[in-house]
């Protein structure tokens, strides 16, 4: 790992930073969504550098705190236990946010790990560790499945994205799982629990892991949906253009595939104000042997999905793709390849007023995460799950 000394990256100030953090926190935008304003303030008052380790420890401390209430609370109120674990998570979330890059950040994730774990025990929640070892590395993914089942369900598989990771789409997908289906949440290639780093022939990680899973006699291999965000929706795309699993859709929300590989736009991207902060560190992290921008920039462009894919974009099996106009990110134009590729009927959904992953920006949006997730999302899977 880096110098535990090394600095958050960003345009900001330490005083700027935290004020944005603080607005992002009152209008529940990502990556704070979730921790009330006041938690917040209290998390993050004395910090007084950008130094990734005081924000790391200052996370940690007070997601501790909450950590702790829950235990306390377990014995006799588990919905205020519940309440204590999920805001601890988050908290510890933010502590290894965007990507473990330091000693402090990774004990944060372990944490994370624990709160998670501790939130579905106590929901009674079914979940099952998925683990294979690829390359002598050890992948690793959540698998949870419906309550009261008694034949073979369908299965949704979640590729977390660059910074929101499996634990977070297992809470943001859960409505799916009480509606009848399992949940395979994966971390993609270079983050969280995959073990293996993006390269060369990465996605066979994720194949394999995925194939150990349809095996299973509680699921059934027939009603398989694909779901990514983010950088998350690359690897969905990816994997499905190999058409190698018999897919019933694919969700694609605002996964790079060509323009977001291009140096000068991520040169945008780490300049920019729309991902929080750390943006190359956390992208970097992705690869091995990239010590600096330059090497980063001439790799990484190399994965571009057209340089993977030969010939015409295929997916056998209807798509739909979901972003924002405004999204500096990932450019609109990298939905146009996936919308207009060849196999079955596309489905679209692009917000006019949207940033990445099509939500909107504001105390009062219209389309925020959840409503995305609720209106446009779950009911376009629970379509192709169940046709």
């Amino acid at each position: 790992m880096p110098a535990e000394a090394q600095d958050i990256q960003t345009n900001k100030t330490v005083d700027d930073l935290k004020k944005e953090i603080l607005h992002r926190s009152s209008i529940n935008l990502y990556p704070v969504f979730g921790i009330p304003r006041n938690i917040m303030e209290e998390t993050i008052k004395d910090i007084k550098t950008l130094k990734v380790d005081e924000w790391a420890e200052a996370f940690i401390s007070s997601g501790d705190k909450y950590y702790n209430l829950g235990i306390k609370n377990a014995k006799n109120n588990e919905l205020l236990a519940i309440k204590n674990y999920e805001i601890a998570q988050r908290l510890y979330n933010m502590g290894r946010w965007p990507a473990v890059t330091t000693s402090s950040r990774n004990t944060a994730y372990a944490r994370e790990r624990k709160a998670f774990e501790a939130v579905h025990r106590l929901n009674g929640t079914k979940m099952d560790i998925v683990t294979i070892i690829f390359n002598k590395k050890t992948v690793t993914g959540d698998l949870i499945l419906p309550a009261n089942s008694s034949s073979p369900v369908p299965l949704v598989i979640s590729i977390g994205g660059l910074d929101g990771w499996k634990e977070a789409r297992v809470t943001q997908l859960m409505p799916l799982v009480q509606h009848g289906a399992a949940l395979l949440s994966l971390d993609m290639p270079g983050t969280g629990q995959s073990g293996v780093k993006m390269g060369a022939g990465a996605e066979e990680s994720l194949f394999a892991i995925i194939e150990k899973t349809l095996i299973r006699a509680d699921i059934d291999p027939e009603r398989v949906v694909f779901y990514g965000g983010s950088f998350g929706g690359y690897w969905t795309t990816l994997l499905a253009s190999r058409n190698r699993i018999k897919l019933k859709g694919v969700v694609d929300q605002s996964g790079p595939f060509s323009e977001a590989f291009n140096p000068d736009h991520l040169m945008s991207v780490f300049d920019g104000n729309e991902y929080l902060y750390d943006s190359f560190p956390a992208l970097n992290n992705l690869l091995s042997g990239t010590t600096n921008k330059s090497e980063f920039l001439k790799k990484i462009k190399l994965y571009a999905i057209d340089n993977l894919v030969s010939g015409s974009l295929t997916i056998n099996c209807p798509v739909l793709i979901i972003g924002g106009k405004h999204d500096s990110l990932v450019p609109s134009g990298d939905l146009m390849p996936v919308l207009f590729s060849d196999g079955a009927p596309r489905d679209a959904w692009i917000n006019p007023n949207g940033i990445h992953m099509g939500r909107e920006r504001g105390q009062n949006a219209t389309w925020n995460d959840k409503v995305i997730y609720q209106k446009i999302i779950f009911p376009w899977v629970e379509g192709s799950k169940n046709p």
